[in-house]
């Protein structure tokens, strides 16, 4: 029977037999979007403590896999806090990806004439030494006449606002920075994620469940937009769930028309995600990575079939194996 294995690195060099004797466990938490992927690794510090402290800005590097022939890769990681727990002694490595680069953190005021979404995307890629792939309808999204702007604000956050606001997700990873539609499954290297699959010979017995939320049941929602051929303020509207009764009104008004109408079926498809939601914990699976389709086969009729997208996929490993702790929304 193979054992589930795991690898890593430390500024280059494979981690020492002494951090294998004392490890406790590494979690790597792979998400849809661009909250930046994280790890987190647990030594035991020895009693009394022994283990020197790791440095603060380490790169590490993980692998992980149920087998040596399965092994995948999950990224490059800076370690940005260094905790040791006192009685019984522990160290806590947490990192974030290293794609997260400072650069697209910084605050900057500009604006963008006769341009797309795409062509500023692409030049703040450039900015930061990545490529850039985009959806080629959110791409060619223009706003105002093609004129954007950026007011004290990082290239981060306004490719991730601007993203949400036509139904795009954002992410880095692997030196790419992505924007495609939510829910469309690419994966970092552009093409279609491969779909997971979960039957109950696969599941952590206790740990599954499917939520179906009545919460969200919102029959339309509407977006307000300045129409300058009148002055007027009006509304786009897209539906959302057909069989419930109140309406959902966005707080902030758009600039144009199209704007808003986009603006209106990004919350319409959010409110529809949130209606059905899953979470459950697997045994390892290297296939459970953020943004990738699943769904249930064998589990109960009315779930059987429903596809979802993961919303996080949490790779634990620790001596006593490998899991995947999933979380996902419903796939519209």
């Amino acid at each position: 029977m193979s054992k589930p294995v795991c690898v890593i690195t430390v500024d280059g060099q494979p981690a020492s037999n002494l951090f294998w004797q004392r490890l406790i466990s590494v979690t790597v938490t792979d998400k849809e979007g661009s909250a930046s992927d994280t790890i987190d690794v647990s030594l035991n510090a020895g009693m009394p403590p022994d283990l020197a402290l790791p440095r603060r800005g380490a790169i590490i590097t993980c692998q992980m896999g149920p087998s040596l022939a399965d092994l995948a890769d999950f990224g490059t990681f800076t370690a940005d806090d260094v905790t040791l727990h006192i009685l019984p002694y522990k160290i806590q490595v947490q990192g974030k990806a290293a794609d997260m680069r400072a650069g697209l953190k910084e605050h900057k005021s500009r604006h963008f004439d006769d341009e797309t979404f795409g062509g500023v995307v692409q030049k703040m890629a450039s900015e930061n030494g990545l490529s850039a792939q985009i959806d080629p309808e959110i791409a060619a999204f223009a706003g105002r006449e093609g004129y954007f702007v950026q007011e004290s604000e990082s290239n981060l956050h306004w490719i991730e606002r601007q993203a949400r606001k036509l139904n795009g997700l954002f992410t880095i990873k692997n030196g790419k920075l992505i924007v495609a539609k939510k829910g469309s499954g690419m994966s970092a290297g552009g093409g279609a994620m491969g779909a997971l699959i979960i039957t109950p010979g696969m599941i952590v017995e206790g740990t599954g469940s499917v939520t179906f939320a009545e919460r969200e049941g919102h029959k339309t929602v509407r977006a307000a937009y300045h129409d300058p051929a009148d002055g007027k303020r009006k509304y786009e509207e897209a539906e959302a769930n057909p069989e419930a009764e109140a309406g959902y009104t966005l707080r902030h008004d758009h600039t144009t028309k199209d704007a808003a109408k986009r603006a209106a079926e990004s919350r319409a498809k959010e409110l529809q995600r949130q209606a059905e939601t899953t979470s459950v914990t697997i045994i390892g699976n290297t296939a459970a990575r953020g943004g990738a389709p699943m769904s249930y086969a064998d589990v109960h009729p009315e779930v059987d079939g429903q596809k979802f997208i993961i919303e996080t996929a949490a790779h634990t490993f620790s001596k006593g194996g490998y899991t995947v702790q999933v979380s996902g929304k419903k796939k519209v």
